[in-house]
């Protein structure tokens, strides 16, 4: 994968902040990496904040959608919200498993 990391043209990647959910009286969540002592590794998730975007955020701003040539996903919110993203999204969607399996 480095390899192919190396080979990528530089590019400049704007992210906005339009879109941003703000949810009062909450903190974004904790996830506490665990190494055992076999060397077996695992990611503890206590999510909080990305419990809270549903599947109606999704339409509030799905003019975000709009023109993205890829739309990642990462299974800390809900699986519903995930569902509708893609749903929205269509053949663009993407996913990361990486902390929720």
């Amino acid at each position: 994968m480095l390899a192919y990391i190396d080979k990528m043209k530089p590019r400049i990647i704007v992210i906005g902040s339009s879109c941003i959910k703000i949810q009062p009286g909450t903190h974004s969540g904790i996830a506490l990496a665990n190494l055992a002592s076999d060397g077996e590794k695992s990611i503890s998730v206590a999510p909080r904040t990305n419990s809270h975007l549903l599947p109606e955020d999704v339409h509030r701003f799905e003019e975000a959608f709009e023109g993205a040539k890829i739309v990642l996903a990462q299974l800390e919110i809900p699986v519903k919200t995930v569902e509708e993203a893609s749903n929205v999204a269509q053949k663009r969607m993407q996913f990361g498993f990486s902390s929720s399996v």
